[in-house]
């Protein structure tokens, strides 16, 4: 990374431990295999919270990360409502 990189720090807090595990567990794969050059994401859980780290090397590439990690979230959110709706 060059010495403009983009760092950033993002903590996503849910209502329940168990919906930061799933949620985490559905989300973690496709953060260990995002495919980009000019960037890099970690994830980490802590009970009700999961843990983002964006390092970019441009705004470009870190406003495609979040997007990436926002996506990622709103969907398994979507899909753990309506596991426990029971619609799935």
């Amino acid at each position: 990374m060059g010495l403009e990189s983009i760092i950033s720090d993002i903590e996503i807090s849910l209502n329940l431990e168990k919906d930061a595990e799933i949620v985490y567990k559905s989300i973690k794969p496709e953060v260990l295999t995002a495919p980009s050059q000019r960037s890099k994401l970690n994830i980490k859980r802590d009970k009700k919270k999961i843990l983002f780290k964006i390092i970019a090397e441009d705004s470009h590439a870190y406003r495609a990360s979040l997007n990436s990690i926002l996506r990622w979230v709103i969907i398994s959110l979507d899909i753990l409502k309506l596991m426990k709706r029971g619609d799935i």
